[in-house]
């Protein structure tokens, strides 16, 4: 035989066993990655929280309910990613608003459209300060008409005010949704 055909014949078999190794240590490597990010979870430092809302926000919530018609749904801290999403090849002004929450959102329940945003803020000085809501999200909310309406927490609520405050703030072309 040629020389040069068996060492071409040589270098064909270690590059395949070479590709095999690869393949197994490849492999062998990922799952181990995965047994380590599964041991640190199990043994994160995390609890539940006491409460997920405070007593003047889980007030407001329940005012809500019985204020709005049946053919809306509130939730309280929803993420702004869950009601927007990216247009063109910017993302900018989303990442700016994939971190923030809203206080309280309003849905059409059948859709599960976005209606209403609210921000509740508080009339302590301390409260207030350290919860208004952000002005590039108020601008993000303008741009998408998503109507915002920010209401002050209470003990108690007027629920008839509140219907009236909430289906004021919301865009007319809604209620001719609810119709068809």
């Amino acid at each position: 035989m040629d020389t040069s055909i068996i060492i071409m014949i040589i270098l064909a078999i270690t590059l395949l066993i070479a590709s095999i190794i690869v393949i197994v240590l490849k492999n062998k490597t990922k799952n181990i990655g995965t047994i380590r990010q599964r041991a640190s979870i199990s043994n994160a430092k995390v609890k539940l929280v006491k409460s997920y809302c405070s007593p003047n926000e889980m007030r407001f919530v329940e005012a809500i309910f019985q204020a709005l018609p049946k053919d809306f749904i509130a939730f309280p801290f929803v993420p702004l990613e869950k009601v927007l999403e990216p247009t063109g090849d910017s993302k900018v002004d989303y990442n700016i608003a994939s971190c923030k929450v809203l206080d309280v959102c309003v849905f059409l329940q059948k859709t599960m459209e976005p209606v209403l945003a609210i921000d509740l803020y508080s009339s302590s000085p301390t409260s207030q300060t350290l919860k208004q809501i952000d002005e590039d999200v108020v601008n993000l909310l303008k741009n998408v008409h998503l109507p915002l309406i920010k209401i002050r927490m209470q003990d108690n609520y007027d629920i008839n005010v509140l219907k009236n405050d909430l289906l004021n703030a919301m865009d007319d072309k809604i209620f001719a949704k609810i119709k068809k």
